[in-house]
């Protein structure tokens, strides 16, 4: 609360024992989002005319937004979002999921089983899975080699063992 991540509701309480809406969900994590300083603009996917579509509060229609266009929130049905329903525990995890997945460094954006925020603390590519282009994996060098995925080094020998990482690797696997 103190961050502006959670509110109170319109009457000033902050009631944390009440039940939350899936508005109120898709709101929190646009907020958080937005303390973490992570882009919270709706990415150009248009969220379909649901019939409740009225029904989401003006305080949280750009979270929502936001939240549908990055995956976080679906619709409960084809026509119906259903904002101001209470979010259950599946529907509060798989909220949590996505956000995780979709929206924070947690997220293996190239699909080389590296997160985001490893491959920004080695500055290799997470738009690649070989950022150096050795023919090495960026996960294998990192995990398997040890070595740095920003360097190329099939030629090298990182264990001393006589055959080239790469020949390792073609070899034996690792």
């Amino acid at each position: 609360a103190k961050l502006g991540i959670v509110n109170g509701g319109a009457d000033g309480y902050f009631r944390p024992n009440d039940p939350i809406t899936r508005q109120q969900m898709a709101a929190i994590l646009w907020r958080y989002a937005q303390y973490k300083g992570v882009s919270v603009k709706a990415n150009g996917t248009t969220m379909p005319d649901f019939a409740d579509r009225a029904e989401i509060a003006s305080w949280a229609g750009e979270a929502v937004s936001w939240a549908y266009s990055r995956g976080i929130m679906t619709g409960k049905s084809a026509a119906r979002l259903d904002p101001n329903g209470g979010a259950t525990r599946a529907e509060a995890a798989c909220m949590l999921m996505r956000f995780a997945e979709n929206v924070t460094d947690i997220a293996d954006r190239d699909g080389d089983g590296v997160p985001a925020y490893l491959e920004a603390f080695f500055g290799s590519s997470d738009e690649s899975a070989d950022t150096d282009g050795d023919g090495i994996s960026d996960y294998i060098e990192i995990y398997q080699i040890g070595s740095d995925p920003t360097v190329a080094d099939s030629s090298e020998d990182a264990d001393d063992d006589g055959l080239t990482n790469l020949e390792e690797l073609e070899t034996y696997g690792t």
